[in-house]
């Protein structure tokens, strides 16, 4: 887990809640709020999940603080699984061997009920020994046929699956179970041991034994669907960066993965009539051999395995959540879950570094595209044990923590992680969409959602040692509140958002100005710029010197297009433009926020820039406290590598995909950006779609549109040839450009914007290039004789190839 940088003032433990509507306002909905905190001795919980008393929503004033949290339920993210925790058989056997039939009903429902306790909504269950046993076991425990004929599920019966049952019964339908392999029987592994590092010898799997563990892993799930537990989906080895000496492991590389899953697990399952997803890596965000997320990119590279893979699973044990959105981006049909994160002495002890560590992680696992929360043991005891191979290989106890510690003498009590994870799992059921909110990173960090029921949950954590008044905003609605300090905060309200988040608005678009100089080793000049969605001009910045530019190196200073300040209170992203002429590999920008009284604050950009190629890129407005959000007048965007870098139409905006201010620039394409339907129209306002397969093409209502909401996809899980048009009628004749904003992984036989139909030359097109950012292609020199044109989006693709078009316009030169 990445350790978190909390900043330091003076203790002041006020928990001062919020002041009630100004009077003469309309009342809003109600909001019911419940909050956790860790008691000043940092010995346990002072409140933990302690329901405070409702606040209420009234109409929107204008005024502005610099904490104020805009909540947009129009924009959605990714759809939610679930949050749980794993019955391992640590958890089990302490469940069914320590506790009363009493104590069970108490756990269970402290656990699994949504009213009394904190609603788990989804088990990753083990596949065979992990660390976490009270003895080493498989299903297949002697060498045999391939088919498994004693395949054997009785040690599952023991203690594991009637905890899983007691645990379904609970609220019968909410919970999804994912299982994970540990590892295979010994005798189909190179090592002859489940575990993953034996006498020197790696423990991979045997190149004669994929079918072998691809029935092994059919079997558990035929054993538990017969028994009534749907699988959801699977892993087919847990860490498989990571060959343990310890316990059972299976050391797996990309490409012995892909064969397992593209040639035998999928066929396998499917040959046996289960749908039961299979879910890649189910490992760390950053590892030895896979740095920085690669592991995904490694794997998807293989056609057969992308086609049958649903997706990728994330640890917290290093590195950041941020690398799923990068993975999300370059894959955004490949769905991502958070599987495994263990609390424990080994790296935030309980109670307060955990709490704050855990709440942040909580909130950001979220917001980076993770469909679910899954923590490690359900139950550990006070020795973190059950641990068998701690004990015996590492001759001592395991530092994990389960959610709750049921000692060696029956009692039971609830952990940190109970409540950072409940703080979720209560309030959000399966089903539910991330909604948009503010989150003003390393300070109030927030996510939010909107349930299958039309119900809002807005969970926030403080991560200041100090109350901070802030404001929420819902549509035209706002609320007062006053966050205590160090704390994690879920409100919950019904109703229909009313009006929408503010519209985007220029900080400077570098049209008609030069408010801007050059940072102390850099140079500016204007220069030309096809980034937008009119406009020609922007800025060239040449640095002089590498490295991190500080706050006022290697950087353009900008400066408002009008007056000295810009209020960006209301908004939660600035967006610009970039076409970066240096890293062929892409780079991050910094971006540093000055407010009037010369405030700083600097974040590095969520996105990279893409080689030669005008990118979109967008960094939350900074979020750093007492910093004067309402009065931003100047923001420097810096870079590490010298060289030339082009520079264009900086805005703020309330999603990062909710693209730039007007330009009014005369597009004659209707329904260029695929918003007037507002909905996900099966034939969009002016659009035909057609080819072989046209069902290969469909608009897609997400965040990761270039603008607004919508825009339009071509792909398939097989080859496909799709074709996107439109004929514009009553043209004057004369010269046009034709451009849109796209997106493509590549692998295409053709894959181009196009012009045809105008009474010139048969066709004029540009190839889309690969880039997972929007960028945008232009087609020009278009001579219209016959007061017609056709623009097009074609696709002749492979299984699994994608691309987007975005911004379709038109201009006459």
């Amino acid at each position: 887990m990445k350790v978190k940088r909390f900043l330091a003032y003076p203790l002041a433990l006020s928990i001062m809640m919020a002041a009630l509507p100004t009077a003469g306002l309309a009342a809003g909905p109600s909001v019911q709020v419940w909050v956790s905190q860790v008691n000043a001795a940092d010995t346990g919980m002072a409140k933990g999940l302690e329901p405070q008393s409702s606040l209420t929503f009234s109409d929107d004033t204008g005024a502005r603080i610099s904490n104020l949290i805009v909540v947009d339920e129009s924009n959605t993210y990714q759809q939610m699984d679930g949050f749980g925790a794993s019955i391992t058989e640590a958890s089990a056997d302490l469940y069914q061997n320590k506790l009363t039939n009493a104590q069970k009903t108490e756990v269970m429902n402290t656990l699994f009920d949504k009213e009394t306790g904190i609603g788990l909504s989804m088990l990753r269950q083990t596949i065979g020994a992990s660390d976490h046993c009270v003895a080493p076991y498989n299903f297949a425990p002697n060498a045999q046929a391939d088919s498994l004929p004693d395949f054997d599920f009785s040690h599952e019966l023991e203690t594991i699956f009637p905890t899983v049952q007691d645990a379904l019964s609970i609220e019968p339908g909410r919970v999804k179970v994912v299982a994970s392999s540990w590892s295979p029987p010994g005798w189909m592994k190179n090592n002859g041991s489940e575990l993953g590092m034996y006498n020197g010898v790696k423990g991979t799997l045997r190149t004669d034994k994929y079918q072998a563990y691809a029935n092994y892993l059919l079997k558990f799930v035929q054993n538990y669907e017969s028994r009534g537990v749907d699988i959801y989906a699977i892993t087919p080895t847990n860490e498989p960066d990571h060959a343990s000496y310890d316990w059972p492991a299976l050391p797996m590389s990309h490409t012995e993965a892909q064969n397992l899953v593209a040639n035998y697990l999928y066929p396998t399952l499917r040959s046996n009539g289960l749908d039961t997803k299979i879910i890649c890596w189910d490992h760390s965000y950053t590892t030895t051999n896979y740095r920085d997320g690669a592991y995904p990119f490694e794997y998807y590279a293989n056609a057969n395995a992308l086609a049958r893979t649903d997706g990728s699973a994330w640890h917290w044990y290093e590195g950041d959540e941020e690398v799923m959105s990068v993975v999300h981006k370059e894959f955004p049909n490949k769905d991502i879950w958070f599987t495994e994160g263990s609390g424990g002495e080994w790296g935030f002890p309980k109670w307060r570094t955990a709490f704050l560590n855990q709440s942040s992680s909580v909130v950001n696992i979220a917001r980076n595209w993770s469909k679910s929360i899954v923590y490690w043991n359900l139950a550990l005891d006070e020795n973190g044990g059950p641990d068998y191979y701690y004990d015996v290989n590492q001759h001592h106890d395991s530092t994990n923590r389960g959610l709750i510690t049921i000692n060696s003498t029956g009692g039971w009590s609830h952990n940190v992680d109970y409540y950072t994870l409940g703080h979720v799992s209560k309030f959000v059921d399966p089903s539910a969409y991330r909604i948009d909110s503010t989150s003003l990173d390393g300070n109030i960090e927030t996510v939010a959602f909107k349930n299958p029921d039309g119900s809002k949950v807005l969970v926030m954590t403080n991560l200041l040692n100090r109350g901070q008044v802030m404001k929420i905003k819902w549509g035209n609605q706002v609320l007062d509140y006053t966050i205590p300090a160090e704390s994690m905060v879920t409100m919950k309200w019904t109703g229909t958002q009313s009006g929408s988040a503010p519209t985007p608005v220029w900080f400077n678009n570098l049209e008609s100005n030069t408010n801007y100089v050059a940072g102390t080793s850099a140079s500016v000049s204007r220069g030309d710029s096809t980034a937008n969605l009119g406009g020609s001009t922007g800025l060239k910045l040449t640095t002089t010197a590498n490295g991190d530019p500080g706050e006022a190196a290697q950087c353009a200073v900008i400066r408002p297009q009008s007056g000295t300040t810009i209020d960006a209170s209301g908004y939660q992203y600035l967006l610009f433009s970039v076409k970066d002429m240096v890293n062929p590999t892409g780079c991050t920008v910094k971006v540093t926020f000055v407010d009037q009284s010369g405030k700083e604050s600097s974040a590095w950009s969520h996105e990279k820039t893409v080689y030669e190629n005008w990118t979109r890129i967008w960094v939350p407005v900074a979020g750093a406290d007492g910093f004067d959000r309402q009065h931003i007048s100047e923001i420097r965007l810096g870079f590490y590598w010298r060289g030339d870098y082009y520079i264009d139409d900086l805005s703020f905006a309330c999603g990062y995909a909710d693209g730039i201010p007007s330009f009014g620039n005369g597009n004659l394409v209707i329904n260029g950006s695929f918003e007037d339907d507002g909905c996900v129209a099966a034939a969009p306002e002016g659009w035909h779609f057609e080819g072989a397969n046209p069902e290969s093409t469909y608009l897609e209502k997400n965040s990761s549109s270039a603008s607004g909401r919508f825009h339009v996809v071509h792909y398939s899980a097989q080859a496909h040839d799709a074709y996107t048009w439109q004929t514009i009628y009553g043209l004057e004749n004369g010269t046009y450009t034709l451009r849109a904003m796209v997106q493509s992984g590549g692998g295409q036989t053709q894959n181009k914007l196009l012009a045809t139909d105008f009474g010139g030359a048969g066709e004029k097109n540009v190839t889309i290039p690969v880039s997972t950012p929007w960028v945008r292609v232009e087609i020009t020199g278009i001579q219209v004789t016959n007061g017609k044109c056709t623009v097009a989006f074609y696709t002749q693709g492979n299984a699994g190839d994608w691309s987007c078009i975005d911004n379709v316009e038109l201009i006459k030169q």
